[in-house]
């Protein structure tokens, strides 16, 4: 196998391969089984190795999907240099007139100028498949014979999808990405491409630094940035806070290092502080912290944030001058934002910006404040640096390496948890001597109002003056009727640190529990009552990981605290990444808003009736008193209280708005995005309560559940996803509507070896429940495709519907019309659609269960029925021998780095999967499952929906319905396979893969060849047949 596998002119070329890919495409048998068989065939190191590589490529190739959104355009997955490379070429055949003129249909049906071309075609045409090297061929000589590379690609796509069995794997974008990076360096003759080359550049992404602003000079610039490294170097900083925001040096005549605490107002574990003062030591010059408040910002908050916040710069200001740091306090006009920063001579102001050697900052994440810092960018002409000093870990760091904006919270986890002990480390404040006295006044440098005749008041001068402070206020439009909270909450660092030792000492044992399950008798009291304090920056969210960290509790009570600190930092990746997040429009998907639309209510209250919590609803008005009087709540409450707000008032877009404002102006923590986001996600927990019955409103049950069941299936976590916040629809016989679990099979169409198929038998057995095994053929998806594909799957789950039947599990069969997927609403089957009366299988699931899909119409489709299936549901990792995210990432370099980093980690996957007996057979339950999913018109009126066996008999209905839908019918796509290839179907799969191990995999190797990936099974020290 490993010589006839590399060489083209190999006498039986044709026969080596194992002509396995179409059944790993539809989820035929397993790449694990494969592995299993190959490593335990007996066969020689070079034969098997050279197979693993196979399998290992096309896990590579699951890697680019994952990481590329446009994975199958040619300007994403072609770098620039090689595109070039390509258009010159392109440029010289057509100067030298080498460039034919050939139709689509010569293209299909192999009629060009090239017998060679036309042969490999021909072969694809009636097989439905090829060899390695021939596709290679095939690419390369498309691409001579096309003017136009981006035109060639375009094909090569299109006719791969028209007639190659295994053309919905990711592997084959990821191929011809390859094949066409050789074409640009290598000529005809050398495209003998080995798999274990080809690399893909990264691809470019969004620069995440605001735009620089003038530059004093490219040597004064560089030596900023050697002063900004030396800088978080000293201080201890991790390096990927820290952003020089414009190509400018420090101010020559600078007579200090100003720090402009914008979001952090607090002594120890700043990140910001901690670099300011580094760079003050460093330009031996004196350090100036500055508290800039902008009143337009409290504008739509109320007299109860402004007091707090004062609290907290109070106590803030006589620590740092214990420190050896100078502290500025200015209070700019609403209309004035950075007035103290920047100046302004026609009224007297100079600014502290005008002083300033350079300026640091914490990084800003708000509208608002990221528009100010904009403002102050255009202005200024020194260095200014930004740190990220209010989250736990930068921004970039958890964003979707592609989108920015990550929509699927259970990946923003994943990567939360690969970073957390890079990012919650210690800050120990610097001990380092800083020059205290200032060469100039710096009461003079800020705004001041009419009252403060000697020089700006401090923070505690603004608390002591309350009838100025009321008045100013009032003047500029600021709520004072709303009263501090200075008894229960009082602003301020030693506060937070002693809510935080109260917390961890007293209320963390148990959170777990606690913090999750409706009805805790403690539920009250299981809050950190932290929130506060991190919106306001008087204590860090790493400092606050740490102590929870080292508390010593259980791992159920730190992990279930963490998940609520990845929340917060989700919270702010949602909404900094979406420029809209304030408006009803920009942050409620639109398919939610058509929802909510939809229903009536029967109560009409005037906001002050809203605001004074004098509603019919007892609960309601006991959560609003609480915030009216308290400025907090508890999680569940405010989900509670957002909820029963979108339920009873008429209008959404008001009830939006509504709720936006009462927020802001009582709630103490209303400042911070998770408050914000808070209310979003209210609107989708209520669009989902209007859609289906509502299943409890948290996962911590379902949680639960999995731990102890994929322990006992053998199954490893790291494969497993609840990709929702719900748990499980209570049943039909404890008073709710769900009869049965629900698994819906995307890519994994066979009964054995299936990880999710086992996991959702296990979750049925656990409910007492009947398994329904779902498969929804959505004929968006074959609009690329063509009929063959479509016979070839109808073919695997007719095999697949007698076997599960033999074990109690009922095979449901629906065909969605193409016209769903075109719209946006994938997925009609499996959720309904209310406007055509179509009920959904999620309706009656108890939870749903699924493979994990990884192309992109799959997983918005994925995510689609998560938001609306009303349950929980769970992802499984069923068509990789290893997560993706475990071994992939943008990089792409050589198939033998990326093999490294797979069979070093395959080790931990290959657990005994346990194969359980269904304890309730469907049969038993009268379910009434043939009114559910989609039905075409034809059917209206018979006993039963068609199964999988009456599509094949009904053989002209079903060409008419796939014409219906755009897939492709024509004479090449609809050549049969069957007799050439092999029918669909796990028996078939099977017995190609004994066929190939017995008679194929043993060949002529070719020493050395394998060489250096031979050396991977060095990791393969486990018994993978188990």
């Amino acid at each position: 196998y490993a010589r006839a596998c590399q060489l083209n002119d190999e006498n039986n070329r044709g026969e080596y391969g194992s002509l396995l890919a179409p059944y790993l495409c539809f989820g035929f048998i397993s790449s694990a089984e494969v592995a299993s068989k190959v490593l335990n065939a007996g066969r020689s190191m070079q034969d098997t190795t050279a197979f693993l590589k196979s399998l290992a490529r096309r896990e590579m190739g699951f890697n680019l999907v994952n990481s590329v959104a446009d994975y199958d355009d040619y300007e994403s997955v072609v770098p620039q240099e090689y595109r070039d490379a390509l258009e010159r070429a392109a440029h010289e055949r057509d100067a030298a007139g080498n460039v034919a003129e050939i139709s689509e249909e010569q293209w299909e049906r192999g009629e060009t100028p090239d017998p060679h071309w036309n042969a490999a075609q021909l072969e694809m045409v009636k097989l439905g498949r090829d060899l390695n090297t021939d596709r290679a061929f095939w690419c390369h000589r498309m691409i001579e014979m096309e003017a136009n590379p981006a035109r060639a690609f375009e094909r090569a796509l299109s006719l791969n999808m028209l007639v190659m069995l295994d053309a919905l794997d990711p592997v084959v974008f990821h191929s011809i990405a390859e094949y066409f990076c050789k074409s640009a360096v290598e000529p005809a003759e050398q495209m003998k491409l080995s798999a274990a080359d080809g690399a893909l550049a990264q691809p470019n992404r969004p620069s995440m630094a605001a735009a620089p602003a003038a530059s004093r000079g490219a040597v004064e610039a560089r030596q900023m940035e050697s002063n900004m490294w030396n800088a978080l170097k000293a201080s201890g900083v991790e390096d990927s806070r820290a952003r020089l925001l414009n190509k400018c040096g420090a101010a020559p005549g600078g007579k200090f290092v100003l720090y402009w605490a914008q979001t952090a107002f607090r002594s120890t574990h700043n990140d910001a502080l901690e670099v300011a003062k580094a760079l003050a030591a460093r330009a031996e010059l004196p350090l100036v912290v500055a508290d800039l408040v902008d009143l337009g910002q409290y504008q739509s908050f109320s007299k109860r944030h402004f007091v707090f916040h004062l609290e907290g710069v109070a106590e803030l200001e006589e620590q740092l001058g214990l420190d050896g740091a100078n502290f500025v306090f200015c209070v700019d006009p609403p209309d004035r934002a950075g007035l103290s920063l920047l100046g302004d001579p026609a009224l007297g102001v100079k600014g502290l910006a005008s002083e300033a050697w350079a300026i640091v900052t914490d990084r800003a994440h708000l509208q608002r404040s990221r528009e100010l810092v904009e403002l102050v960018l255009s202005a200024i002409d020194i260095a200014m640096i930004d740190v990220e000093s209010r989250l736990l870990m930068p921004l970039e760091v958890l964003a979707n390496p592609e989108t920015l904006v990550e929509p699927d919270f259970s990946a923003f986890y994943e990567r939360f948890n690969a970073n957390i002990k890079r990012f919650a480390k210690s800050l120990p404040p610097q001990e380092v001597g800083l020059k205290q006295q200032v060469s100039t006044d710096l009461s003079v440098l800020g705004y001041h109002w009419e009252f403060e005749v000697h020089g700006a008041w401090s923070a505690k001068d603004w608390l002591a003056h309350e009838s100025e402070r009321d008045a100013t206020l009032k003047a500029c439009n600021i709520d004072i009727s709303v009263a501090d909270v200075t008894n229960a909450f009082k602003g301020g660092e030693s506060n937070a640190k002693r809510l935080l030792n109260t917390f961890v000492s007293r209320v963390l044992f148990g959170y777990g529990r606690a913090s999750e399950i409706h009805g805790e008798k403690n539920r009250k009291e299981y809050g950190s009552l932290l929130s506060p304090y991190l919106c306001f920056g008087f204590i860090s969210p790493a400092e606050i990981a740490i102590s929870v960290m080292r508390s010593g509790k259980s791992p159920e009570d730190t992990s279930s605290f963490l998940r609520n600190i990845c929340k917060r930092e989700y919270a702010f990746n949602q909404l900094y990444f979406n420029p809209s997040y304030d408006t009803y429009e920009g942050c409620v998907p639109a398919e939610v808003r058509h929802i909510l639309s939809q229903r009536s209510s029967k109560y009409s209250y005037s906001d002050l009736e809203w605001e004074r919590g004098t509603t019919h609803d007892q609960r309601w008005n006991t959560v609003q008193h609480e915030l009216f009087f308290k400025g907090r709540d508890i999680v569940q409450d405010r989900r509670y209280w957002a909820q029963k707000i979108i339920e009873y008032e008429k209008d959404p877009a008001n009830a939006f708005r509504l709720m936006c404002a009462l927020n802001d102006k009582y709630m103490l923590d209303a400042g911070d995005a998770v408050s914000r986001y808070n209310i979003t996600a209210a609107f989708l927990s209520a669009s989902l309560g209007v859609q289906q019955v509502a299943a409890v409103e948290d996962s911590a049950t379902m949680s639960s559940i999995l731990e102890e069941e994929i322990t006992q299936t053998g199954l490893v976590m790291a494969k497993v996803r609840q990709v929702n916040e719900l748990g499980p629809r209570p049943s039909v016989e404890h008073g709710g509507s769900s009869q049965y679990v629900l698994y819906v099979a995307n890519k994994t169409c066979r009964l054995q070896n299936n990880k999710a198929f086992e996991l959702a038998k296990a979750l049925a057995n656990r409910a007492n429940l009947p398994l329904i095994y779902l498969y929804v053929m959505d004929l968006y998806v074959f609009q690329r495709g063509s009929k063959r594909h479509v016979n070839f799957l109808l073919e695997g789950l007719a095999e697949l519907k007698n076997s599960l039947l033999e074990i109690g599990v009922k095979l449901m069969f629906r065909v969605d019309p193409a016209r769903y997927g075109e719209h946006g609403c994938g997925g009609v089957s499996i959720l309904g659609l209310e406007e055509e009366e179509i009920v959904g299988f999620a309706s009656r699931a108890w939870a749903v269960v699924t493979d994990r899909s990884h192309l992109r119409y799959g997983r918005s489709c994925a995510k689609r029925v998560a938001g609306f299936a009303g349950c929980s549901m769970v992802e499984v990792e069923a068509r990789l021998m290893v997560p993706v995210e475990i071994v992939g990432n943008a990089a792409f370099g050589t198939l033998e780095e990326f093999g490294d980093r797979l069979f070093s980690s395959l080790g931990q996957f290959t657990k005994p999967l346990a194969s359980n007996a269904v304890a309730i057979k469907a049969s038993s339950r009268k379910l009434k499952l043939d009114v559910l999913g989609y039905q075409w018109d034809f059917m209206r009126g018979a006993a039963a929906q068609w199964h999988v066996g009456a599509w094949f008999e009904h053989s002209e209905m079903l060409g008419a319905v796939l014409r219906e839908s755009g897939v492709n019918m024509n004479a090449v796509a609809d050549t049969s396979v069957a007799a050439t290839f092999g029918r669909g179907g796990e028996n078939e799969a099977r017995r190609a893969l004994q066929e190939f191990v017995s008679e194929r995999l043993r060949g002529h190797a070719r020493g050395g060849k394998d060489g250096a990936f031979a050396k991977l099974f060095a990791h393969l020290a486990f018994d993978f047949n188990r």
